[in-house]
């Protein structure tokens, strides 16, 4: 039977990246992953949108908006480095009705709240000039949104993860978890076929079974998944007047669960129109009449998704309406593209959502992690219990978190594998690391070797006070026997520390280390070791531990010459890394200045649309109280007064002068781009070996020479050995 250090369940983008993770962050743990398909991205990663998303929906605060804003940054320096194709081609999020203002709107600031790099708003014009065949009232866009075919991403990760040293298992389908009765590998993880691993540790990413394999591991049932199909549609490829440029996305309307039908483009040119969301009766089941009678069953017997269904019954049939006919479907996409028509459109493929739901009917919005803490298995094994969307955009991140999670035991299974490789037998590293608490090599060893008698009796597993006694003298185990010895033998201890001891091994390691020899006289009815059994056990241990210590010497130096290697053969050179933070560095000064300044202006052109629609809004009023008649459905938004955002003030010039005990003076003049080191290097320049004072002048204000009479006291100077100095608290850099 195999046996491994840790298993990762599910071969979707979340799985692999934390399989890879955990691998390249412990290069001495072996790791498996399995997947009951024949290739990876089978299911939700293959059959998804593909959007990198950045951030911009999800609850301020909230897991989804924090690991999605730095998935999206991770996902593209992966990327780049490994050259990986994508697609930066951005999203609009797209009001087409008047109350949906305020919902944009709350989105913007939400957006703006989660960091959300350049986003804005657009007018109706700017719509157009993004996207020439959208339409609509008012839009967010979002210049870093882009695609990529998660399949291939996932893939890479695999094949990232196999070069690192680990292994994937394909077509087994983890069906049991079960506790194996080895202190060492305590999981055993059965396939439905009969196939068995056994493991220290398991991590399961199961996406649209992740209830299941919870449930199997003595996990809690809630929250539970409920699949959720979408079909899309597809442009037809001979429609080049309906060319669509980026994602076109609806504002959401908080009133239903699921987001709405939208615009995707594809990395091979096509372009996705929808889904809808109607409940799957299969959990894997892509097509419009796929049916699991054990799924179904379950589906009807969830009584959290009837609460759902009731809430959202009209919604729920709109979407079954759209799923049947094409023209329902369609009906919503014009309000986005208004010349698309039936003739324009076919069929595409589906998806299946994994949804979490809870109990009480609602659907569980951020992720959630969930680690078994009963019965045999506890805190060996961690569930991800709900990774919905953005999951494939924050699968980097997600990963940090889970080994983050698995760090500590982790760890110690690295520890333990050392501690076997440098000879030591197995209840010694248990020994020490689960009741020494040993967390490196150095405590491990002097753990080991300061109750290495008592852990050979089994006397560290008790917590009452064992003598552990030498068989080899009959007469002092007799002696040691009585009462009276056995109570002076457990008082046993250093004289000089009074540190206690258990027996004279321990007194003699206690000594060994700490050069006490003074001991109880009870040490005389025990038979302490040798000298040379001293001698010997220290020369054993220096030589492993020195031994060790080369060999880990050796691998930090393949590891750095690899990795000095691999930065040459990717023509990095140090120069050329300090070139290119100084180009960041400068481009993000650039951007940050371009930033202000479209700020600036769009705030200009808000107010003076406000202005002009509160114009033409009294103007529709005078017109229709003259008339008697009502303009409009509703009333026209108020104008609010645009907040500018004023420039933090800069300074030009700097005057410092220097007044010398002598009564000279020397002056300077120092920019505002002049750092302070030039500041000091002046000031060093001219030291003199008389007092001085540095009187700084307020920026663009002439010197006096009346601040030369000035008091200390009115200078704010402390004179200090032969330089007295006032802070250059308004030089600016």
């Amino acid at each position: 039977m195999q046996k491994v250090d840790c298993l990762i369940v599910g071969g979707g983008i979340v799985g692999v990246a934390v399989a890879r993770h955990l691998q390249a962050t412990f290069s001495h743990v072996k790791c498996l992953l399995v997947e009951k398909e024949n290739t990876l991205a089978k299911h939700q990663t293959g059959h998804n949108s593909g959007v990198i998303h950045a951030g911009i929906y999800y609850k301020t605060g909230s897991l989804k908006a924090k690991l999605c804003i730095a998935g999206l940054k991770r996902t593209y320096e992966y990327c780049d480095t490994n050259h990986i194709p994508y697609k930066k081609c951005g999203k609009l999020i797209v009001a087409v009705e008047r109350d949906q203002l305020g919902r944009l709107e709350n989105i913007y600031r939400q957006a703006i709240e989660n960091g959300v790099q350049d986003v804005k708003l657009l007018d109706s014009n700017q719509i157009r000039e993004l996207e020439p065949n959208c339409r609509g009232i008012q839009a967010i866009h979002s210049p870093h949104t882009g695609i990529i075919d998660y399949g291939l991403l996932c893939r890479h990760f695999g094949k990232s993860f196999e070069q690192l040293g680990g292994r994937i298992a394909l077509n087994f389908e983890a069906e049991k978890f079960l506790s194996s009765g080895d202190a060492t590998y305590p999981i055993l993880v059965k396939s439905k076929t009969n196939s068995t691993f056994l493991s220290r540790y398991v991590i399961t990413c199961g996406g649209l079974q992740a209830d299941q394999l919870a449930i199997a591991c003595g996990g809690s049932k809630n929250p539970t998944i409920v699949p959720f199909r979408g079909d899309y549609l597809v442009l037809k490829s001979n429609r080049n007047e309906l060319k669509i440029n980026g994602n076109i996305y609806p504002v959401p309307d908080p009133r239903f669960p699921f987001l709405g039908v939208h615009f995707t483009p594809r990395m091979d040119g096509s372009i996705w129109l929808g889904p809808n969301a109607v409940l799957s009766m299969k959990r894997e089941g892509y097509g419009l009449f796929d049916i699991s009678i054990k799924d179904t069953v379950d589906l009807a017997l969830n009584g959290g998704l009837r609460k759902l269904a009731w809430k959202n019954m009209s919604y729920g049939i709109n979407e079954m309406r759209r799923a049947y006919s094409l023209s329902a479907t369609v009906r919503e996409l014009q309000k986005f593209v208004p010349s698309l028509t039936v003739n324009d459109v076919e069929r595409g493929p589906s998806g299946i959502r994994a949804q979490a739901l809870s109990d009480d009917g609602n659907l569980v919005e951020d992720f959630v992690f969930e680690t078994v803490n009963t019965g045999d298995l506890k805190d060996l094994i961690l569930h991800v219990r709900n990774a919905p969307s953005p999951a494939a955009t924050s699968s980097l991140p997600i990963a940090d978190m889970i080994v983050a999670k698995a760090k500590e035991y982790l760890t110690n299974m690295s520890l333990a594998e050392q501690l076997s490789e440098m000879g030591f037998e197995k209840n010694q590293i248990d020994s020490a690391i689960n009741i020494g608490k040993a967390a490196n090599m150095e405590q491990a060893i002097d753990w080991i070797t300061t109750h290495d008698n008592e852990i050979t009796s089994g006397a560290t597993a008790s917590s009452e006070p064992v003598l552990t006694l030498s068989s080899s003298d009959s007469a002092s185990a007799t002696a040691a026997a009585t009462a009276d010895a056995q109570v002076e033998a457990n008082s046993l201890k250093c004289d000089e520390c009074g540190k206690l001891l258990k027996d004279a091994d321990a007194a003699t390691a206690h000594a060994m280390k700490t050069n006490h020899s003074s001991f109880s006289e009870c040490t005389q009815v025990i038979k302490p070791l040798t000298n040379e059994e001293r001698e010997e056990m220290k020369k054993k241990i220096q030589e492993r531990i020195v031994a060790r210590r080369k060999e880990q010497q050796m691998a930090d130096e393949k590891r750095a010459i690899d990795m000095e290697k691999k930065r040459i053969s990717d023509g990095k050179t140090l120069l050329e890394i300090k070139q290119k933070r100084e180009e960041d560095e400068m481009k993000k000064i650039a951007e940050a200045n371009r930033r202000e300044k479209l700020e600036t202006q769009l705030a200009k052109q808000r107010a003076i649309e406000r202005i002009e629609a509160d114009k033409r809004a009294r103007r529709e009023k005078a017109a229709a109280e003259k008339s008697g008649g009502v303009v409009g459905d509703v009333p026209a938004a108020k104008p609010q007064v645009a907040t500018v955002l004023q420039p933090t003030r800069q300074y030009d010039e700097c005057n410092l002068q220097i007044r010398l005990s002598d009564g000279s003076t020397i002056r300077h003049t120092f920019k505002a781009a002049d750092r302070f080191e030039k500041v000091i290097e002046w000031i060093h320049q001219t030291h003199h070996t008389n007092p001085f004072i540095l009187v700084q002048n307020y920026p663009k204000k002439e010197f006096n020479e009346s601040d030369n009479y000035k008091s200390l006291n009115e200078l704010g100077l402390v004179p200090s050995g032969s330089l007295m100095m006032k802070p250059l608290t308004h030089f600016q850099t």
